[in-house]
C-alpha cells in the first residue's frame, strides 16, 4: 500500500494564473551555470497551497526520503516560474508575508543541474523582510520548518493508505 505523503499545512491559498514554463535560454539568460532543466510544473492556472511531507511525529527527514516522497507527486508541484510570480506579487499576499521568517518554501517543479551535475530547486527563504528566491541542492533534508508549494485540486488527501 501506497501512502500520500503531502499535508496541507497552514489555510495559504495564492490563486496564480496560467504561466508558461521558462526555456533554458531564459533560465541561463538569468543563472548563468545552468547546463540543464526539468520542469514539471504545471502551465495552467493554479492555486498554490503549502504542504509538508513530515508525519505528524516527524521532525525532518533526509534528503533521500525527501526526495522519495518528493517523487510521488511528479507534475503537481509549483516550479520557477511560479516562484518568480509570487516573489514579484508579494506584498499582494499579506498571509504569505507573515510567513517570513518562520518557515521555507520549496518549489521543487523544476529542477537544474549546473556543469558538475549538480541539482537543484527554487527555494524561497526570507530576506530583509521579503521573500527571496534561491536555489538549494535537490539532495537537502527537509525539516519542520519547511513548506512544499503544491497545486491544489480536490480534495487534499492526508496521510491515506490506498
Amino acid at each position: 500500500m501506497a501512502k500520500d505523503f503531502f499535508r496541507q499545512v497552514e489555510g495559504l491559498v495564492i490563486p496564480v494564473p496560467a504561466l508558461d514554463r521558462p526555456t533554458l535560454g531564459q533560465i541561463r539568460s538569468r543563472w548563468g551555470h545552468v547546463k540543464q532543466v526539468w520542469n514539471t510544473s504545471p502551465v495552467e492556472e493554479v492555486t498554490l497551497v503549502l504542504g509538508t511531507f513530515l508525519g505528524p511525529e516527524e521532525k525532518w527527514i533526509s534528503g533521500g526520503e525527501y526526495a522519495r516522497r518528493r517523487n510521488s507527486f511528479f507534475g503537481d508541484f509549483l516550479g520557477v516560474q511560479h516562484a518568480l510570480w509570487i516573489e514579484e506579487h508579494q506584498d499582494e499576499f499579506p498571509d504569505l508575508k507573515g510567513l517570513l521568517g518562520e518557515v521555507y518554501i520549496d518549489f521543487p517543479g523544476t529542477v537544474l543541474a549546473d556543469a558538475d551535475g549538480v541539482r537543484a530547486f527554487p527555494r524561497f527563504s526570507g530576506r530583509g523582510g521579503r521573500w527571496a528566491l534561491r536555489w538549494v541542492w535537490a539532495v537537502c533534508d527537509f525539516g519542520s520548518d519547511g513548506r512544499v508549494a503544491r497545486k491544489q485540486f480536490g480534495p487534499l488527501r492526508s496521510w491515506v493508505s490506498s
